[in-house]
């Protein structure tokens, strides 16, 4: 497939918070895709869907 020239940056969204145990191969694979795009030359921006986190965080919820 060829490159795209139009797009220059990419948002990867973790899997958030799921079942204990299958973290770990969600987290490699957004791992390797962040890899791989900063080898193609995309700036990449990644973040997790943690809902407890945000409430937890002095002045949020």
């Amino acid at each position: 497939m060829p490159k795209r020239t139009d797009i220059k940056s990419i948002l990867i969204l973790g899997a958030g918070p799921i079942v204990i145990g299958q973290a770990c191969e969600f987290d490699y694979s957004g791992a390797q895709a962040c890899k791989a795009l900063r080898e193609e030359g995309y700036r990449r921006h990644s973040g997790e869907l943690q809902p407890g986190d945000h409430h937890d965080r002095p002045g949020n919820g």
